[in-house]
């Protein structure tokens, strides 16, 4: 990964300095089709159109594939009861996830009619809140809470880069402006009420499951044998829904 990481920067790099032998600086800030322009000085207007063809088809491809991948992932949460059913459902003859691809297409649909930066903005405060926030947050409470559990990964100089990586998104969450700083906390909001809405229909009044309560190994040992066929018939079910195995 980190190979690959170095290779797109140097790629970028490159790029990015053969565009600026080409277009001034300043010019390239005020342009929206910086290739094109940087092909045309250099081939004339029959290759800037053809780069602008291949550009545009690239980012259709790019929003295809992120489309059909991205609906796996409420359906897989749906699948293992994590979500809405309604996004367990997959297509009766093709075997997709439909109803999931549908709602992240309308999704999608309604963030096309505000500005790249716009969805750029919101997405990234929308995360930093709920997901990079989460985890910092979550790395102590673990500590706390399950001291005696395995931890395959260390954090060096713990908690000085959880402090430090709290400080940046903080600050890049709270600068991003009021309007998606609200986005990002009703998005927060909305995420926490379906969540403790979700667990009162499911555990019993009274019972709270704590961390320290979670199963261990030795329960799920020497199933009884109508545990073992109840496996069985939630792996039928799977395989006539077309879940088992068909990508």
């Amino acid at each position: 990964i980190l190979f690959s990481i170095l290779g797109c920067a140097v790629g970028y790099f490159l790029l990015h300095l053969s565009l600026l032998g080409v277009i001034p600086w300043r010019e390239m800030l005020n342009s929206k089709y910086v290739v094109s322009e940087f092909m045309e000085r250099l081939h004339g207007r029959g290759a800037a159109v053809a780069v602008t063809l291949m550009i545009l088809w690239t980012a259709f491809g790019s929003v295809f594939a992120l489309l059909l991948g991205y609906s796996r992932i409420p359906f897989a949460a749906a699948v293992q009861g994590d979500f809405f059913k309604a996004f367990a459902h997959v297509h009766p003859t093709k075997q997709f996830p439909d109803v999931s691809l549908y709602v992240l297409g309308a999704v999608s649909i309604v963030a096309s009619f505000f500005s790249l930066d716009q969805v750029i903005t919101a997405l990234i405060t929308t995360r930093v809140i709920v997901q990079f926030v989460g985890q910092i947050i979550a790395v102590p409470l673990l500590r706390k809470r399950l001291p005696d559990d395995a931890r395959p990964f260390k954090m060096w100089l713990y908690p000085v880069p959880a402090i430090v990586a709290l400080s940046g998104w903080a600050y890049i969450f709270l600068t991003s402006g009021w309007g998606y700083v609200e986005v990002g906390l009703l998005t927060l909001a909305a995420g926490v009420a379906t969540f403790l809405g979700r667990a009162r229909l499911e555990i019993s009044p009274g019972r709270l499951i704590r961390l320290d309560e979670a199963p261990q190994e030795s329960d799920f040992a020497a199933p009884r044998q109508s545990d073992s066929r109840q496996g069985d018939n939630i792996h039928a079910r799977s395989h006539f829904h077309g879940l088992s195995h068909r990508e």
